[in-house]
Parts: C-alpha cells; structure tokens; sequence
C-alpha cells in the first residue's frame, strides 16, 4: 500500500473510496491486490477500509467503519436509530446491529 492510500485512510478514520484510491494511483487491478492480500476491505460498491483495523474490530466497531463508508457519499442523510448510537461511541446492546440507518434531511 502506498503513503498516500495510508495518509487518506488514516484522515479519513480507516475510510477510504475507490475515487481516492484512484487518485492515489492506485488502478482497479491493484485495488483488488490489495483486497485479496486483506489489506483493504470492501464494504460496499467504491467503499474499502482498512484491513488491519477492520480484522481487529468487533461487530459494533464494523458497524462504524461500514457507516462511516457510507454517509461520505450521502448528501443530505444524517447517521439514525442504533448507526448513530454506535457512531457516538455509545453503549449498544444488540448482537446484530443490521443495516446501516440513515434518514433524509433538510
């Protein structure tokens, strides 16, 4: 992985889009090197986080990483229900959080 890839993800909280990855020079066919190595993860479609971090996270923690890969590519949605309480650092007492919760706003 290159400096400018671990200075991004490391701004960006273990976040990092595959237009960042791009203009960190990093082409499709390294992304998925990166991928099978485990360097990176896929969490959703143009979305990856750190590998290290997301190998070392619970269940709550993912929950995190995979939001925080989201709301980046939302406009005008703002973090609801158990995303938001997990975002804050708060207690969560749910074994499955599902699915990213989100609601519009403005």
């Amino acid at each position: 992985m290159n400096d400018l890839v671990s200075i991004r993800l490391a701004a960006n909280d273990g976040v990092i889009s595959a237009a960042e990855l791009l203009c960190a020079g990093v082409d499709e066919h390294q992304v998925r090197a990166l991928v099978s190595r485990g360097a990176l993860v896929r969490v959703r479609s143009g979305a990856f986080v750190d590998g290290a971090r997301w190998a070392d996270a619970d269940a709550c923690s993912r929950h995190v990483l995979g939001t925080r890969s989201m709301v980046r590519r939302l406009d005008r949605y703002a973090v609801s229900h158990l995303s938001a309480v997990a975002l804050w650092g708060l207690p969560v007492i749910a074994d499955d959080l599902g699915s990213v919760h989100v609601v519009m706003v403005g």
